[in-house]
């Protein structure tokens, strides 16, 4: 009787592991995406219009939805004096780098701090888009 129960749950540990194979291939093969907390004042590009200036690396972010962990912060600031931007690494354990750029106009400061996010989305890939 034991010898039949632990050939029966030797099948049954390898269908379960064929079925964990089958289902994780396919997310492995998916690049993760980083995920972005963008917040950005009037006259300022919206969330779409940041992600869209990232070029060929777009699909490599996503704005964030409640309740996600966030890697990246984008903000983008615009007063009479000027607009300014800041670009913030998210971790686990907490914020590790901070970029902060400065411009007349947002949109100037918008393609900056895009071009920070793409390179450190991925840093070998070619910046031509």
């Amino acid at each position: 009787m034991r010898a039949r129960a632990a050939k029966g749950l030797s099948k049954l540990s390898a269908l379960a592991a064929c079925f964990a194979w089958l289902v994780a291939v396919p997310c492995q093969a998916q690049t993760p995406q980083a995920v972005v907390w963008y917040r950005s004042a009037e006259g300022c590009p919206d969330a779409p219009q940041f992600l869209a200036r990232l070029g060929d690396r777009a699909s490599l972010a996503r704005v964030a939805q409640a309740g996600d962990y966030v890697d990246f912060v984008v903000t983008l600031t615009a007063t009479e004096q000027g607009s300014s931007g800041r670009l913030e690494r998210q971790t686990q354990s907490g914020t590790v780098a901070i970029q902060e750029i400065r411009d007349r106009e947002c949109a100037r400061v918008a393609d900056a701090l895009a071009l920070s996010l793409a390179l450190a989305l991925d840093p070998a890939a070619p910046l031509v888009h």
